[in-house]
C-alpha cells in the first residue's frame, strides 16, 4: 500500500511537470504513462481494500503474521531520485539530469564504482537524447543550455 501511495505522488508530480514541457508532443508520452501509473496504483489500493477487512493485509498461514508491501531503504532512495529527477529536469536539461540519475541509481544499487557510473549514465543519456531529439524530432528539456 505504501509503494502505491507513493507511485501516486510521483505520477502527479510527472502530470504536473509534463505540462511544463517545450512541447505538447513532449509531454503526451510522459503524460500517457504517469496517468497509467496512477490509475493502476489506485485500483491496486481498491482491490486491497477489498479482498480482507484488515484494510488489504493478507495473513500468512504459515505464521500467522501479517504482510503488506515490501517497502525498504532501497525503495525510499528510488522514489526521492525518481522525485527529484522530475523536479530537476527542466531546470538542468534532459542530458545533464538523465545521466546524474542513471549514476545515481547505479551506485545507489552497488553496481558500478562513481566514475564508471557517471560515465555510463551520460552515455546512455546522451545516446537517448541523440535518438529522440535528432532520429524522432522529439523536443526534450534542454535546461539552462537554452
Amino acid at each position: 500500500m505504501k509503494i502505491n501511495i507513493l507511485l501516486i505522488a510521483v505520477s502527479i508530480l510527472a502530470i504536473w511537470l509534463a505540462g511544463e514541457f517545450p512541447v505538447d508532443e513532449a509531454a503526451a508520452f510522459p503524460s500517457w504513462v504517469a496517468w497509467i501509473i496512477l490509475i493502476l496504483s489506485i485500483l491496486d489500493i481498491a482491490i486491497s481494500a477489498c479482498k480482507s477487512g484488515k484494510g488489504g493485509l493478507v495473513e500468512n498461514k504459515t505464521s500467522g503474521s501479517e504482510i503488506s508491501d515490501n517497502f525498504d531503504a532501497s525503495s525510499l532512495i528510488m522514489a526521492a531520485m525518481t522525485a527529484a529527477y522530475l523536479l530537476l529536469m527542466p531546470f538542468l536539461g534532459f542530458i545533464f539530469s538523465s545521466g546524474l540519475f542513471c549514476a545515481g541509481v547505479l551506485r545507489a544499487q552497488a553496481r558500478m564504482g562513481l566514475l564508471r557510473a557517471a560515465a555510463f549514465g551520460y552515455g546512455f543519456s546522451a545516446f537517448v537524447y541523440a535518438i529522440f531529439a535528432g532520429v524522432m524530432n522529439v523536443a526534450l528539456p534542454v535546461g539552462f543550455f537554452n
